[in-house]
C-alpha cells in the first residue's frame, strides 16, 4: 500500500470568547467559520444570538475583526 496524497477538503471551527469589557461586564461570544462563511453570535438571556458591528458591543466586535483578540 502506498498513500499518495492526503488533502483537507473541508474544515469548521467555532471559537468561544469571554472578555471583561472596561465596565466590568463579562460578555460571551463565539465566532464560526468555515471555507463558505463566517457567523458571529453572542449570548444573551434568550441564548446564542446572531450579532453584529451594528449591534451592541461594536468595540468587542471591532477587536474580533482586527484579531486583536487571537
Amino acid at each position: 500500500m502506498e498513500l499518495k496524497s492526503v488533502e483537507e477538503v473541508w474544515w469548521a471551527t467555532t471559537k468561544e470568547y469571554t472578555v471583561e469589557m472596561d465596565n466590568g461586564e463579562i460578555v460571551k461570544v463565539r465566532w464560526a467559520e468555515n471555507p463558505k462563511s463566517s457567523e458571529f453570535f453572542i449570548l444573551t438571556d434568550s441564548g446564542w444570538e446572531g450579532w453584529g458591528e451594528d449591534e451592541e458591543y461594536p468595540e468587542l466586535y471591532n477587536a474580533m475583526m482586527e484579531g486583536e483578540l487571537d
